[in-house]
């Protein structure tokens, strides 16, 4: 590559994750080197910063300076089990928990059914569309329906009840993990070709600062943090 070549770098990359050592991570093994994560298309940040040392007498001025790249943040990260891995810790798998729901249904004669079985160890409640609570209601396990005399018949009534689903539990506390390597393979312009460029951090830490958003589908709000913690083997390579 000339010295005055013109390099552009692309917009997206995508990212390899290999941690340093072995690890047993939520119930399952990894080697050392072995990829535990690959992101496509994601965005990366490269941050560097500076470190100065300054001395001074009345004649002479000794400065140094360190500039390098200190941390690397990923996003545009679509949400993965093995994502969640890293950032929280692994209970179980099948376990039931007890979510609330809210139900807008057509009343049958006395009776009202909700979408979905009714967990009656919890509380129940039943509104008519002018949010006024309905009395005398019970709960029929075997038509799994609510009853009341109160009810009138095809009218709209809105149910409050809690329903038993199962699902994978992770607990939110940070697992302990061994560093990893970071490994960004994107593209770029060489005096207006498209080539390859690969940068290799050899060792980072996960720096799991992140914000969970309900406003975005799978995309996570605050992208993965990683701090560079040695740069003797970190590079970029342009392809010729």
């Amino acid at each position: 590559m000339d010295i005055n070549t013109i390099i552009e770098i692309g917009s997206k990359a995508d990212i390899i994750l290999r941690f340093k050592a072995d690890i047993n991570i939520n119930g399952k093994d990894y080697l050392a080197d072995e990829p535990y994560l690959f992101i496509r298309d994601a965005s990366v940040v490269i941050n560097y910063s500076n470190q100065d040392k300054t001395g001074t007498t009345d004649t002479t001025v000794v400065a140094y300076s360190d500039i390098k790249p200190r941390t690397v943040q990923i996003g545009n990260i679509t949400f993965s089990r093995k994502l969640a891995s890293m950032i929280s810790t692994f209970v179980s798998t099948e376990q039931e928990f007890t979510m609330s729901k809210f139900d807008s249904v057509i009343s049958v004669g006395s009776a009202v059914f909700p979408t979905e079985e009714i967990d009656e160890t919890e509380p129940y409640f039943v509104y008519d569309i002018n949010f006024d609570i309905v009395a005398a209601v019970a709960y029929n396990a075997t038509n799994q329906s609510l009853e009341s005399p109160n009810f009138v018949d095809d009218d709209e009534y809105i149910i409050y009840y809690s329903s038993v689903d199962t699902g994978t539990r992770f607990n939110l506390i940070n697992p302990h993990i061994p560093y990893m390597s970071l490994e960004i393979q994107g593209q770029g312009n060489i005096d207006k070709i498209t080539k390859k460029v690969v940068m290799y951090f050899d060792k980072v830490s996960l720096n799991a600062i992140m914000q969970f958003t309900f406003m975005q589908d799978t995309i996570m709000n605050i992208p993965l943090n990683f701090h560079i913690i040695d740069d003797k083997n970190n590079y970029v390579i342009f392809e010729d």
